[in-house]
């Protein structure tokens, strides 16, 4: 049985030897020769000059081929941003008897700006001068380059975890102005962290450091990959608002650039902004954006989860003040008065920490700002041992907040890795109150603007849009899928969304509490399905509750006559062996779902009436531009994610996999009857890209039946009673070494989940989350 899912094609180059033609030629006659004096510019000349600082001029060699070396004047034109910068002569002479001259062009050392190459194009103004075997003509860019400067050695982090990895690299800079430097660590993007895998185009990552500030600027810079969406980038706010704002289109590195982004980060200042921390930490950019703006598939700018690429020198001493504080319950005492206990943690090099207890209507910021001024009654100062205390305080029943600062032996305070906890103290005898919420699942169009359902074409028939309502939200954890697939599941739906649910992030979480309500949805979704949502929350106060609600998507209008819906497939494993087939709007073309494994993708498939037949040619719907994605990687097979799957079409020993798959139809009914060819369900190891097995099995010419009753036969999924693999619901790879390299929709959209804490969380990344398509247009 053939597994040659990675085998790499050769393909032998034919040479064609030119016929020879039955007409008779004319006889050869040689060019003749070029007459006079031939003046040309040699075309080894470099197309950069860098420039010497302790000179004040450089030469360009020009040349004549003339039979006779009499005395020669040749006028030059000179154009370009450099002719008001370099003096650069109208005429140079040939005295009698040379061959070579040259062109001495000279500047003022003070007038060059550092690491501005400014362009110059020159030219032999005579035509009747030069050669048509020479160059008459040389373009050319000269400047002042700042010498690189190593800063220091150390470990590159790059996130978000599908892309990044950690390399040992080395920092450079250009000291551009006495208080800017512009800084670079060589081939950072681009490379793949599993084993085998291809790089992409490796890149730089470059960015501005303001040694007074210890602010720290991304440019707009390639991240050496592109997906369905297009380009993508790693850039910082500021700069993805000078870009998306096309009006202001100020250069990178430019004063005006720089005032722009801070007159931006003073405008918005809660959010993340790239710094240095003054101790050989440099956190750098913390998200990317997908695409140009203006363009129909223009995704905005995404947080990677609050977590930011990071340059962390080996040459400092860096210390670990990781620390935490958590409700851990309340203490009675005999006489039934009841405190809460508060719990303090933190690493060897955390001696102790000062903190306030406040109610959560105030801000944690604010709270922390308090604590670093240090000049508040209400701050308290708590000691470790062995890394742990607790202490008691005599609160009232209700929710408080606790920020925490952490200290060194030092008793410097360390606001950067300042935590915070909210909980509810219930006291010795209160009831927690109920969980308030609501939770709606509706088309995409009756929830989004009309400017994302144009964006993302969602209709009544492919989209679902959910909104929770809810007060005093402190978590909420979701799961969605069709309602026949998770009616096989046969443990509590707590446990359905503890396995497979997805959590509500913070500024989900902060929206239902400030605005009442949150939204989110999906696209690609099939029509006439009935969907289920699951959401878990719980409430500050601890009480839990769980929601469901459903709906089904609207009927494509249909009215060809190639019989749709469920369709069962002979196989290996009668459990899996189950397709839907849906129409779309063009009554040719359909999509067939859940081919040899039901992980929820579509397939694109064109009938032919006359052939008799629905063929697959390994697009999938919603992914068309990653082209034939047959015995390509594209799920998980594991919980772990050391597996993934690949479905496998191949007609013999020799096939690469991605053979079309087609069905028979039957010219009377018009039901799917037989597929053709064979088609594997493999699994391979995502370590070394072996061969682990083949999971289903359809032999060419299995029988296919049609099942009256849509969905009836759909029993299996990763989230229902069958553990065996986990369809990776995010992400689309082509082969092993593009492994974490594409993630894809399947995904909330355009709202993303980052976990919430309901413990210690980090104060400094409540500045950090990530922007809706409609903050954007706040800004804009």
């Amino acid at each position: 049985m053939k597994k040659s899912i990675f085998k790499i094609a050769l393909f032998s180059i034919i040479a064609i030897a030119a016929a020879s033609c039955a007409k008779e030629k004319s006889p050869y006659e040689p060019a003749k020769p070029v007459q006079g004096e031939q003046v040309y510019f040699p075309k080894t000349i470099s197309e950069r000059f860098v420039l010497d600082k302790n000179q004040s001029s450089f030469d360009i060699p020009i040349f004549r081929n003339a039979e006779t070396l009499e005395a020669l004047d040749v006028a030059i034109e000179a154009s370009g941003s450099g002719v008001d910068i370099f003096d650069i002569p109208g005429m140079i002479s040939f005295q009698n008897g040379e061959k070579e001259s040259k062109i001495t062009i000279s500047y003022d050392i003070e007038t060059i700006e550092a690491n501005v190459f400014y362009d110059v194009v020159i030219k032999i103004s005579d035509e009747g001068l030069t050669t048509p075997y020479g160059t008459a003509s040389l373009a050319f860019t000269a400047g002042i380059e700042l010498p690189w400067i190593a800063f220091d050695s150390g470990v590159m982090t790059e996130s978000p975890d599908w892309w990044g990895e950690e390399e040992n690299k080395t920092l450079y800079y250009q000291q551009i102005s006495e208080t800017i430097r512009y800084c670079r660590v060589p081939e950072c993007f681009g490379y793949m962290t599993i084993a085998g895998g291809e790089p992409y185009d490796v890149q730089d990552y470059t960015f501005y450091w303001n040694t007074e500030t210890n602010q720290i600027y991304i440019p707009k810079q390639y991240m050496g990959y592109t997906n369905s969406n297009g380009p993508t980038f790693f850039l910082d706010e500021s700069e993805f608002y000078n870009w998306y704002w096309e009006g202001y289109g100020y250069a990178a590195g430019t004063d005006e650039w720089f005032a722009f982004c801070d007159s931006f980060r003073a405008k918005y200042p809660t959010d993340y902004y790239p710094y240095y921390d003054g101790n050989g930490g440099f956190f750098l950019a913390d998200f990317y954006s997908a695409g140009e703006p203006g363009t129909a598939s223009f995704l905005g700018f995404y947080v990677q989860a609050g977590t930011p690429d990071s340059f962390i020198c080996n040459s400092f001493v860096r210390k670990d003040f990781t620390s935490s504080v958590e409700y851990g319950g309340m203490f009675v005492d005999p006489d039934g008065n009841a405190t809460p206990i508060i719990n303090f943690g933190g690493t060897e090099d955390v001696a102790g920490l000062k903190y306030i207890i406040a109610g959560q209507d105030i801000d944690p910021l604010t709270l922390l700002s308090v604590i670093v001024v240090g000049e508040d009654e209400n701050i308290q100062d708590i000691t470790l041992e062995g890394g742990k205390a607790s202490v008691q305080h005599a609160l009232e029943v209700g929710t408080h907040r606790i920020v925490a600062v952490p200290y060194g032996d030092d008793g410097a305070l360390q606001p950067d890795d300042a935590v915070l906890c909210d909980f509810y103290f219930p006291g010795a005898n209160a009831e927690k109150p109920e969980v308030e919420a609501e939770l709606l699942l509706l088309s995409g169009t009756q929830v989004f603007s009309d400017a994302m359902i144009e964006q993302y074409g969602m209709t009544d028939y492919n989209s679902l849009g959910y909104v929770l309502y809810g007060k005093e939200i402190k978590s909420a954890k979701y799961y969605c899928n069709e309602a026949s697939v998770i009616a096989t599941w046969t443990d509590p739906l707590e446990d359905l969304v503890a396995a497979y649910g997805a959590d509500l992030d913070a500024d989900d979480i902060s929206a239902i509490n400030t605005k009442g309500y949150t939204a989110g949805g999906w696209i690609n979704r099939k029509a006439s399905t009935e969907y289920q949502m699951i959401v878990v929350l719980e409430n500050v106060y601890g009480s839990k509750l769980t929601l469901t609600a459903s709906h089904t998507t609207a009927a494509l209008p249909y009215q060809g006559e190639l019989v749709i819906g469920a369709y069962t497939i002979e196989c290996s494993q009668p459990a899996y062996g189950a397709i839907t087939v849906t129409p779309t709007e063009d009554e040719t073309k359909f999509i067939v779902y859940d081919i040899a494994i039901p992980d929820g993708s579509g397939w694109n498939a064109v009938y032919d009436s006359a052939k008799h037949t629905l063929t697959c040619d390994g697009t999938q719907y919603g992914y068309e531009d990653e082209g034939n994605l047959f015995g390509a990687l594209i799920g998980y097979w594991d919980k772990t994610a050391n597996q993934a799957y690949a479905i496998d079409v191949y007609s013999s020993d020799d096939s690469d996999g991605k053979e079309p798959i087609v069905f028979d139809v039957d010219p009377t009914t018009h039901q799917l009857t037989k597929i053709h060819p064979n088609v594997d369900l493999d699994v391979f190891s995502l370590a070394d890209g072996s061969y682990v097995g083949t999971a289903n099995s359809i032999e060419d010419g299995a029988t296919v039946t049609f099942v009256p009753t849509n969905n009836a036969v759909r029993t299996v999924n990763n989230a229902s009673a069958n553990k065996t693999y986990r369809p990776l619901k995010a992400s689309r790879f082509d082969t092993v070494s593009e492994f974490k390299a594409a993630t894809r929709s399947f995904e909330p959209l355009p709202f993303s989940s980052e976990e919430w804490s309901t413990g210690s969380q980090k104060v400094k990344s409540l500045g950090s989350k990530n922007f809706e398509i409609s903050k954007v247009n706040e800004k804009h």
